[in-house]
């Protein structure tokens, strides 16, 4: 029973560190989309401009599965496991379609920045051009916008931005599909603690046996005695001896 209890309690340890990691998790996805979304990350417009929203709510759905799992340790409720379990199948698809967006854009980085550059407006442009130190595009008189940046009269000693994006391209496209895949796990050990908490919590403890209810002897009972009551045999033996006297 000692055991039982010693390992039980290791096991919502466990539980807890877990969900603990789960949570950094969701925390860093609502810090990525945050610093996307701000252009405070260094090329953050290079990524679709959809990406960063689609991560703050991966953060969202993964801190809020890590907080109904808190929950959980201390108060099971069938409508709690629903949620999380929904809530971790939308986080998995969220993330194999975001993975799956960013292998594809990866693998063609020509066609996706040439597109993004020639379809975007002149803030977009200017905005790259600093941020990389560069000019136009496929050259410096592609699609230029003239700023402080890329002055007129030094346009020709600055580079094309077709190198430096497409370069940016191929090695941070690469490094986010591959941690959006990996991180699967986390969704994966989310719904695992939650069916070990369910198990756990559900898994009824024995409870004492019922003591036996003190009440009134008969005179019969205390007059009689039977031998068997006692650990002693000598001692029991005495008292049937005493018995027999008295019949």
């Amino acid at each position: 029973m000692v055991r039982a209890q010693r390992l039980a309690n290791c096991i919502k340890c466990l539980l807890f560190t877990t969900t603990c990691i789960i949570a950094s998790f969701g925390l860093l996805f609502l810090i990525v989309a945050i610093l996307g979304s701000t252009n405070i990350m260094k090329g953050a417009l290079v990524f679709p401009p959809y990406m960063f929203p689609l991560c703050g709510m991966l953060g969202i759905i993964i801190t809020t599965v890590a907080t109904l799992e808190f929950i959980s340790m201390q108060y099971q409720r069938k409508w709690v496991t629903f949620v999380i379990i929904t809530l971790v199948i939308v986080a998995i698809i969220l993330q194999i379609v975001m993975g799956i967006i960013f292998e594809q854009k990866e693998q063609n980085p020509f066609e996706y920045m040439t597109n993004e550059w020639h379809q975007r407006d002149d803030t977009f442009k200017n905005h790259l051009q600093e941020e990389f130190g560069c000019c136009g595009y496929a050259n410096v008189f592609d699609d230029v916008v003239h700023s402080d940046s890329c002055p007129i009269n030094r346009v020709l000693y600055q580079d094309p931005c077709f190198y430096a994006l497409t370069s940016y391209i191929d090695n941070h496209f690469y490094k986010v599909h591959v941690f959006l895949l990996s991180t699967l796990a986390i969704d994966f050990i989310a719904l695992l603690n939650i069916f070990t908490l369910k198990y756990l919590l559900n898994k009824k403890v024995p409870s004492h046996q019922e003591q036996p209810k003190i009440g009134h002897t008969s005179l019969n009972d205390t007059i009689f005695f039977s031998p068997s009551n006692y650990k002693d045999e000598e001692y029991a033996s005495c008292i049937e001896n005493f018995q027999q006297k008295c019949l």
